[in-house]
Parts: structure tokens; C-alpha cells; sequence
């Protein structure tokens, strides 16, 4: 390795909230010194976190970046809207939505960006997905394991979330050989935050050594039945199988705010026992309501309410020490994978 890479970002992702991980980002950069490049930054995420760190990938690189604030934001998020997502017709025998307009947006976004195979990304990148009705979840990156992994295939099936959004394959560069399973894949929480991470960032962290800072960027979560009740409110769960309604509440378990902060106690343990950085900063908003996990039509809204909500009324939760925040936000619920 030519540099230590000496700053980590972990973009955990929820769907349509995918603006309040851009805004927090966003004071991160102005006001904790937050420095993205390609170099010395690492990146993670799942769901809507992949897509963000698609953008970084293609906004911060050294070669013919794009604009962060008036492409990806301004053109990109904040004109987003659920028809660019998803369509209630034709429903799959696997989704309730249909996510061709997702595709079209997604591969808009690759083409102006120039990237077509996951080793096109210049940051050191790694994104989670997990194997449809196993719990084998896969971490994706940039190097050997993935580099020609399609980037479209890899990202839809990053944010496939379970029996909303369809199941997804991923296609590989004609002649090269394949290191990931070849399966269905749906969203990366579908197990739970950042599951077996240890597994992929331990070993990267005996080769590179402890991270200076590890910043864990999150949206706000709620408690296991609001997560469920906002997405059934969309759904009409009358028209869900019994097997549908357990899949789907089991994946709402594993991205409420209980399953963030386990995820939280389990990443204190592991940088406890094998050190992976220096300092770990969790920023993840707590506003009165949420915005809507699949409401796409007001981005700039809710990137707006988060900005105001950390600098006019919590700038001390913008980066909050990951030991401070595991003894502020205990697990209250039953988190059983």
C-alpha cells in the first residue's frame, strides 16, 4: 500500500433519507474538518449510504470530479421525486414496487460520472449487500473482489430493500473472474447495520494500521414499530402474505435505531480489542419526526431540516464520541440477529 489511509466514512443508509446523510456530510466538511480524498479516505455504506458513496466517489476523486453542491445535490437529490424510484405497477412476484425508474436514475448518474464496473471508483470502497433468504451478507469493494463487479448491479442491489424493491443479480466484466456468489441479492441491512464487519475491516486494518478517524454517518432511526408501521402505512399490508409481513418486520427491526446502536456497541468492542481508529465519531440526527423512509419528493426539505436542527439547535450532536454515544443510547429493544 503506496499511503495509509487515515480517515474512514461509514454511510449506513435508509432509503428516502438519504438527504439526511448528505447534510450531516455536508457540517462535517465545514465544521469538524472533514477532508475527502481519494487517497487516505476509506468508504462504506449500504442502501441509500451506497449511493452517497457513489457520489463522493465521483464528486471528490482527483481526475474530472463532478460538483458536489450544483450536480449531486442540486441536480441529483433535490430534484428526486418517488417516480424517479419506483412504480407501484407492475407489481413482481418478489416486490411490491417496481424499481425500473431507480435503474434508469442510477445509470443516469454512472454514465455522467464515468463508471461502469465498481473498479472504476477511485476511493477505497466497500459496499454491503446480502444474499436473498440466507443470511450471508457480502461486502463488495473496489479491489480484487469486486473491481468488475457491474457498478448499476451492485448499487440496485445495495438498496434492494426486501419485498418492497425487487431481488437483484449482479453481472460481471465478460471474461474476468467472478468472487462474489452468484444469487439474488437485496438490500445490505437487510441482516442488520454493518453486519460481520469485523470481517472485512480487521484484516484491511492490520495491513494499513488504525485509522486517525472513523466517522459513522448515519439518518435518524426509530423504534422497530414506527420503522414498521411508516413502511406499511405505504404498502397496504393487506395485500402482504403472513411470509411477506415477517420478512418485512424483520428488516425494519434491523434498521431501527436499536440496531444502530448495537451495531455501535459491537464496533466499540471490536476498536477495543483490535484497534481501528483513533478517535470513532457518530453523527445520526434525533428530530421530532422523521421524514418518510420512501418519500423521495422533498430532499431539499429534509436536508434543510437537518442542517437546522444541528446548527441552531444541536451543534453537540454533529460528531459525538462513539464511546460518549454507547453510554448515551442504550439498546431498549430485543435486537435478535
Amino acid at each position: 500500500m503506496t499511503q495509509k489511509i487515515t480517515t474512514g466514512v461509514f454511510i449506513t443508509g435508509a432509503a428516502a433519507r438519504i438527504a439526511q446523510e448528505v447534510a450531516m456530510l455536508d457540517l462535517l466538511m465545514q465544521q469538524k474538518g472533514l477532508v475527502l480524498n481519494q487517497s487516505n479516505t476509506l468508504l462504506s455504506g449500504f442502501s441509500s449510504g451506497s449511493l452517497n458513496l457513489l457520489a463522493i466517489n465521483v464528486c471528490f476523486r482527483d481526475n474530472n470530479p463532478l460538483s458536489w453542491d450544483s450536480y449531486y445535490k442540486n441536480e441529483v437529490l433535490f430534484t428526486l421525486r418517488n417516480k424517479d424510484v419506483f412504480e407501484f405497477l407492475p407489481r413482481t412476484k418478489d416486490s411490491i414496487l417496481n424499481t425500473a425508474p431507480l435503474r434508469a436514475t442510477l445509470n443516469k448518474f454512472l454514465s455522467d460520472g464515468g463508471i461502469n464496473y465498481i473498479g472504476d471508483l477511485s476511493f477505497t470502497s466497500n459496499i454491503l449487500t446480502a444474499v436473498k433468504g440466507t443470511q450471508d451478507t457480502v461486502w463488495i469493494n473496489n479491489g480484487d473482489d469486486g473491481q468488475y463487479a457491474l457498478a448499476s448491479d451492485v448499487f440496485m442491489s445495495s438498496t434492494a430493500i426486501p419485498v418492497v424493491f425487487p431481488p437483484q443479480t449482479i453481472s460481471y466484466k465478460t471474461g474476468t473472474t467472478r468472487n462474489i456468489p452468484d444469487a439474488e441479492f437485496v438490500d445490505g441491512g437487510t441482516h442488520g447495520v454493518f453486519k460481520n464487519f469485523e470481517n472485512t475491516f480487521l484484516p484491511f486494518i492490520k495491513q494499513n494500521g488504525p485509522l486517525d478517524t472513523l466517522h459513522i454517518v448515519s439518518p435518524m432511526r426509530e423504534a422497530f414499530n414506527e420503522e414498521s408501521k411508516g413502511f406499511f402505512s405505504l404498502l397496504r399490508t393487506e395485500s402482504l402474505s403472513d411470509a411477506e409481513q415477517a420478512l418485512h418486520q424483520g428488516f425494519s427491526l434491523n434498521i431501527s435505531i436499536d440496531a444502530f446502536n448495537k451495531f455501535c456497541i459491537a464496533l466499540q468492542a471490536a476498536n477495543a480489542t483490535s484497534l481501528i481508529a483513533n478517535n470513532i465519531l457518530v453523527s445520526i440526527p434525533s428530530m421530532n419526526t422523521n421524514s418518510g423512509i420512501l418519500d423521495f419528493d422533498a430532499e431539499q426539505d429534509v436536508y434543510n431540516t437537518v442542517i437546522d436542527w444541528v446548527k441552531n439547535q444541536h451543534p453537540e450532536q454533529l460528531a459525538v464520541p462513539l464511546d460518549v454515544y454507547v453510554k448515551n443510547n442504550p439498546v431498549k429493544g430485543i435486537i435478535t440477529v
